[in-house]
């Protein structure tokens, strides 16, 4: 929920800066005077967000006759050490454009159809019983456009808790140490958690189905998904930072 709401915070932002470029007739007489109100926007963002603790900002117009990128805040408690345009920042759930967009490129490639079930190229041992709802298993007819469009109704592992039980979160933070792979983290959501609604029928945000379509994204190509990601963006797109 938390993850939901600051996101529609970052939207509001997003779009009131929208609406400030789009009210200025010139950028060239006022650009020094914008580039202080896109500052102050993210500034009074992050002191009025106490859940915040920084925020890292890029805006450009369509026409490129404005350009600005700023950040505030903090990037490590630890040693204060502010934040700044190059700091690195993990990726998070950025990363599933990242996955989508590889679905993508395989489809364009003839190599996969986004119609196609997730059982067509995953083993039943991993996928069984992910998706039962109501007492049918739905695991082995959810599509591709299913798990990316969060309509596959498989719980998501990170955010949902059994009864009684914790989140991901919860549990990373009492054992930091154990590093959890994929197939542990779909493991969750199957044997723990319990499904919403029947596939197609409704929308509802999951990570665990993303972390199946970069499955099927190894799968397809042969290749760990990391080095997809530099065949595919990386390399192409100079994204050496990346």
């Amino acid at each position: 929920m938390k993850r939901i709401i600051i996101g529609c915070i970052i939207i509001l932002m997003i779009i009131v800066v929208g609406i400030i470029l789009t009210s200025r007739k010139s950028t060239s007489k006022s650009g020094g005077n914008l580039n202080q109100e896109m500052k102050s926007i993210i500034t009074e963002f992050v002191e009025k967000n106490k859940s915040v603790r920084s925020c890292v900002l890029a805006v450009m117009k369509g026409d490129s006759s404005f350009s600005w990128s700023g950040a505030v805040g903090i990037a490590s408690q630890e040693n204060q050490l502010p934040m700044t345009k190059n700091t690195p920042i993990y990726l998070a759930s950025v990363t599933k454009l990242f996955t989508a967009t590889a679905i993508m490129r395989l489809y364009e490639l003839g190599l996969i159809s986004l119609d196609d079930p997730m059982s067509k190229y995953l083993p039943e041992k991993l996928i069984h019983g992910v998706q039962i709802y109501k007492g049918i298993d739905y695991s082995d007819k959810i599509t591709i456009k299913e798990l990316l469009s969060h309509t596959s109704g498989i719980p998501d592992y990170y955010e949902e808790k059994p009864k009684g039980g914790k989140n991901f979160f919860e549990i990373l933070l009492e054992n930091q140490d154990h590093s959890w792979t994929p197939d542990e983290e779909i493991s969750r959501a199957r044997d723990d958690l319990s499904p919403k609604f029947e596939p197609g029928t409704d929308a509802s945000y999951s990570d665990t189905n993303f972390q199946l379509l970069g499955k099927i994204i190894e799968v397809i190509t042969g290749k760990p998904l990391h080095m997809v990601y530099e065949e595919f963006f990386f390399l192409p797109l100079g994204l050496k930072n990346t």
